[in-house]
């Protein structure tokens, strides 16, 4: 079901999407979702680690 030749899977258009060159605007915002993705995380992490007692 997901190798058929009608619909492209994900990991295919990725990689015709690499192979092609993606925007500059896309990689930008790309890296600004997984930098506020990371904030967020360990902002959490920490909040978690303040609330447990010692």
């Amino acid at each position: 079901f997901l190798l058929t030749r009608f619909d492209t899977t994900l990991p295919v258009e990725i990689w015709n999407l690499l192979r092609s060159g993606l925007n500059p605007k896309t990689n930008a915002v790309g890296s600004l979702v997984f930098a506020v993705s990371i904030v967020l995380v360990v902002l959490f992490e920490l909040t978690l680690l303040r609330r447990k007692p010692a």
